[in-house]
């Protein structure tokens, strides 16, 4: 993305932050299942917490780096938080060095192994049930 690209997002954003006040903004965090994980987890907000939420991020893709050891941004949506939500966040944090997830559809390393254990397991068994038949009707390979 070019330099004058990002600019203008940040114009956005600084317009943006401008216009959609604070106050009233709510975001939660929550668990669905009883006993849940954060694997099944849910973002509840109104609309000015996801409106302020967006906006957050944006910041938080200009924002400097704070002076902790952790890389925090001097960006948060703490103040978006309600007391009720069930996962808290200790700020923000930038990592160019992430790697997007694969696209839904196209096999991982770990897909294309399963498939390939699979392929000779099938073979194996098919040769196995082969050569049993044989074995019992009395052919051999040599005749």
């Amino acid at each position: 993305m070019d330099d004058t690209t990002l600019d203008e997002i940040k114009s956005t954003a600084h317009d943006l932050d401008a216009k959609v006040p604070k106050e009233g903004a709510a975001v939660q965090f929550v668990f669905v299942a009883d006993g849940g994980t954060p694997d099944e987890s849910l973002v509840e907000a109104n609309r000015l917490g996801y409106l302020r939420m967006g906006i957050e991020f944006l910041k938080a893709a200009f924002a400097r780096t704070g002076t902790g050891s952790r890389g925090i941004l001097d960006a948060s949506i703490d103040h978006l938080t309600t007391e009720q939500s069930q996962i808290r966040f200790i700020g923000l944090a930038r990592n160019e060095d992430l790697r997007p997830p694969p696209p839904r559809g196209v096999p991982t390393i770990k897909d294309r192994l399963l498939l390939l254990g699979c392929a000779i397991v099938v073979l194996i068994v098919g040769f196995l049930v082969i050569s049993g038949v044989m074995f019992w009707s009395g052919l051999s390979l040599s005749d």
